[in-house]
Order: structure tokens, then C-alpha cells, then sequence
């Protein structure tokens, strides 16, 4: 087995170590969903989209950022006929807007390197997809001739902080699985 120089360890080292720097450039997301606060790195955003850098200075001042959860539900109904209980299945989106502005870094004013998130704005929320038992399209939770019957359950969750250029937006942070 050859043996390798110093040299050439030493050399690979710092190839790696400046692999992992700028790996880690582009992962400057950090998201509290709590606060809406947080940071997001320029790379984070050119890569999600794909830009090159004329691209994205061209684009940084009319980014927004959208915190975003879409849960599949489960609704009991109980039938005003007497003929039993009955599930229907909807999505529910809420959207909440994040509240950003434009980082610089201090040596250099007019280099921006990302977005401070600092709050959360407006929020939207829409119930779309209820499906009946049938397949049946039922527009709401419980169908005309219904009552709900027990709690909306949550089947399941999904959550992130998505960056938005006119109106596509792209997944740049998601919370980490719980364990």
C-alpha cells in the first residue's frame, strides 16, 4: 500500500475543509415557525431556484418568503337521515407571509448576503378537496343533509418556509423530523 506525503494529506484536508465551507454557505436557513424570525442565506435561495448570480441580483429586492402548512384531514359525519356515520377527507392550507429584509454584510454596504426574517404578516387559510365516502366531491367538511360528528382529526402535516418569486415558490427550509 502506498504511503501518502504530508503534503498531500494536508492538501486534502483543507480541500475538504473548504468543501465543507461552502457546503455550509449555502444551508444559512434558520426558521423559528414560532416567531417568524430567522435568517436565509442568498445561496439558499439562488440554488432553490436555480439563478445565477446576474440572475438573482437582478431579482433579490421582490423575493418574499411564505411559512406554509398543508395538513390532510378527516371529518365524521353523521347522515340527518339516520342511515350511519360517514368520513370525508379534506387538505387545509394556512399560509402565513414573513415579514423580511435585506441583510448586508458590514464590511461591504451594498454586498447583500440574505434576508432577516422579523415577523409574521398576513395569514390566509383555505380548506379545498373535501371528498366523500363515494369519491363524491362535498365542497365543505360535512355534506347539505349532515352534521359533523366529533373533531376534525389531522391525518397528516407538512410544514416549511418557502421563498416566492412571482407567485412559484420553493420548499428552503423544513423543520427537522421529530424523533
Amino acid at each position: 500500500m502506498k504511503k501518502l506525503s504530508k503534503k498531500t494529506v494536508a492538501l486534502m484536508a483543507t480541500v475538504g475543509a473548504l468543501f465543507a465551507l461552502a457546503t455550509a454557505a449555502f444551508a444559512l436557513v434558520t426558521f423559528d415557525p414560532a416567531t417568524g424570525t430567522g435568517f436565509v442565506g442568498k445561496g439558499d435561495v439562488q440554488t432553490a431556484f436555480g439563478w445565477n448570480n446576474a440572475q438573482m441580483q437582478a431579482r433579490h429586492t421582490v423575493i418574499s418568503f411564505e411559512y406554509r402548512v398543508q395538513e390532510s384531514l378527516e371529518q365524521d359525519c353523521s347522515e340527518n337521515l339516520g342511515r350511519g356515520v360517514f368520513a370525508v377527507r379534506g387538505e387545509r392550507t394556512k399560509t402565513d407571509s414573513v415579514i423580511s429584509q435585506l441583510a448586508y454584510d458590514n464590511r461591504q454596504k451594498k454586498q447583500y448576503v440574505g434576508w432577516n426574517l422579523t415577523d409574521f404578516g398576513t395569514t390566509t387559510s383555505e380548506n379545498t378537496g373535501w371528498v366523500g365516502p363515494n369519491g363524491e366531491t362535498t365542497g365543505n367538511a360535512c355534506p347539505d343533509g349532515s352534521t359533523p360528528h366529533g373533531a376534525v382529526r389531522v391525518l397528516s402535516s407538512v410544514e416549511g418556509l418557502y421563498a416566492v418569486y412571482q407567485l412559484d415558490g420553493r420548499l428552503i427550509w423544513s423543520p427537522a423530523p421529530a424523533e
